[in-house]
């Protein structure tokens, strides 16, 4: 089997494939300001559900090819509208399909509405990991985060995570930061931290590209909210002291800035690992972001085509050469180790990461502080 492994053309400093499974495609029961799917009618259909025979094909095969250890990203949309039974069958074929000395692992992103006790003890029983979206204190979340009603969701989501901990686990937690919740900086690391007692979380930033979301109009980060928002956490998370809180950009970071590998695909050059696999077994040969991006036509089909073939097709490895373009003035960059031109879905029309002058400004600051810390 590892010479199966050693066929596919890796084309990023990770030398592995991490599958984007959309089992529900776009689907949502949810209706969130700042998806990008938010503009589509997102309401449940069970014909966009996807099937046996695509999830048994992807699975059997994606096993194949994979090394020692194999992971499985199972996004959406709300990749629970699936079903517990659909994920029941998920456990089943990689049971049956798995090598005696190979690891899996199932990772799951969840608006975590639909989750009771049966999902939990599911998820406790089979080692999944789930991660959780939460914006912050509650006007910060329900402000973007509203059901297909128009209503607000933090409560449901904080009943959630309490839930999870009679189970004795812990969700990840995924927040979103945009520019009204910029207000409410320190009020939501205090919740995280003294209200919730949550340890770790990752902080993503909102920012609509193309401006074509009329309801996020003005929500956008600036660079200065950029350097604002990660300046105010690293401030934040220094003044605790406190080792066991991690932010999962303050790590990448500083990790980024000791030339050690930054843990997030934003900032470490590895966009291309990843694929996405739709319901009805298209494949596209990078993450779930370029579902509408017209020159990222899924064109392969799990149904149709060979896994590795497709790993290995023209198509992906010229999508690899666009989304791994670094300019030379890039590439010169003191941080370009922790930076490698950010997300492709947040780049310019010159392929240049949007928030470049923010994270010159806040590495300079960082690393201000480890060489005085260094110094002492």
């Amino acid at each position: 089997m590892g010479t199966y492994e050693n066929r596919i053309v890796f084309t990023c400093p990770m030398s592995k494939i991490m599958p984007i499974i959309r089992p529900c495609g776009d689907l949502c029961n949810l209706k969130c300001a700042y998806c990008y799917y938010n503009s589509i009618d997102q309401r449940f259909s069970h014909s966009k559900i996807m099937s046996n025979e695509v999830l048994e094909s992807f699975i059997s095969q994606f096993l194949e090819i994979s090394g020692d250890e194999a992971t499985f990203v199972w996004h959406g949309g709300e990749p629970l509208l699936a079903g517990i039974d659909f994920y029941k069958r998920v456990v089943e074929f990689e049971n049956q399909y798995k090598r005696d000395e190979q690891i899996i692992k199932n990772n799951i992103q969840t608006n975590g509405i639909l989750i009771d006790k049966t999902w939990v003890s599911f998820f406790k029983e089979n080692d999944f990991h789930v991660g959780m979206s939460l914006d912050g204190v509650q006007c910060c979340h329900d402000q973007f985060r509203k059901n297909q009603q128009g209503e607000g969701t933090f409560l449901r989501v904080v009943a959630t995570m309490e839930l999870f901990r009679e189970f004795d686990m812990e969700p990840g937690i995924l927040q979103t930061a945009t520019k009204s919740s910029l207000n409410y900086i320190k009020d939501s690391f205090d919740f995280f931290v003294d209200t919730l007692k949550i340890k770790k979380w990752g902080v993503n930033v909102y920012n609509d590209t193309g401006n074509t979301n009329p309801l996020m109009k003005e929500q956008s980060l600036s660079n200065d909210d950029y350097f604002f928002l990660y300046k105010s956490l690293f401030d934040l998370w220094l003044e605790r002291n406190d080792p066991s809180i991690e932010i999962r950009e303050i790590d990448t970071f500083i990790s980024g800035l000791l030339g050690k590998y930054s843990g997030i695909c934003q900032n470490s050059g590895i966009c291309s690992s990843f694929i996405a696999l739709d319901p009805d077994g298209a494949i596209t040969p990078t993450c779930e972001s370029y579902y509408f991006d017209s020159d990222y036509k899924k064109t392969s089909n799990i149904l149709n085509d060979k896994l590795l073939d497709i790993l290995n097709s023209n198509q992906r490895l010229e999508y690899s050469k666009v989304i791994n373009y670094v300019s030379s003035e890039c590439k010169n960059c003191k941080w370009h180790s922790g930076c490698f031109n950010g997300c492709t879905m947040q780049r310019d029309g010159n392929n240049h990461y949007l928030y470049c002058e923010g994270r010159k400004k806040l590495f300079s600051y960082m690393w201000e502080y480890i060489n005085n810390q260094v110094k002492l």
